[in-house]
């Protein structure tokens, strides 16, 4: 059932085809990553959601992006150092040396494209996604 905040925290688009355009434009198309990935869901909707405002707010998608990439990244290198001071507690001195190669990019380029969304619309996209990722925080 929608609550309060779903009704404070929708996306609006002029129609049908901007909003898929738009969500195409945030997730890739990453079908598989949106079933298996909370924060990228996250992300996509935050994302939907800074292009939903129309042109000028690109910048506040791409912010999101670089967002979720430094937080992604994190908990990667947070993961894998945990892993290597299990096998080898001496390497605790030089864990910042441990690299992390990022293995599962945000594709940029679709998100940089100008938005399409020219008003709000009447066609409102509910974001539930973000509001349920808040207890992993």
């Amino acid at each position: 059932p929608a609550t309060i905040s779903d009704s404070l925290y929708t996306a609006q688009f002029e129609s049908q085809s901007v909003l898929m355009q738009v969500f195409s434009q945030c997730s890739d198309n990453n079908q598989l990553r949106l079933q298996v990935d909370p924060w990228f869901n996250s992300f996509v909707e935050d994302c939907m959601y800074d292009k939903s405002l129309g042109p000028g707010f690109e910048a506040s998608a791409v912010s999101s992006m670089q967002a979720y990439i430094t937080w992604t990244e994190s908990l990667l290198r947070w993961s894998r150092i945990n892993a290597a001071l299990r096998l080898t507690p001496n390497l605790a001195v030089c864990a910042a040396c441990i690299p992390v190669q990022w293995t599962d990019p945000v594709h940029t380029v679709a998100i940089l494209t100008p938005s399409v969304t020219v008003r709000r619309g009447s066609l409102t996209f509910p974001l539930r996604y973000s509001n349920s990722v808040t207890p992993y925080l």
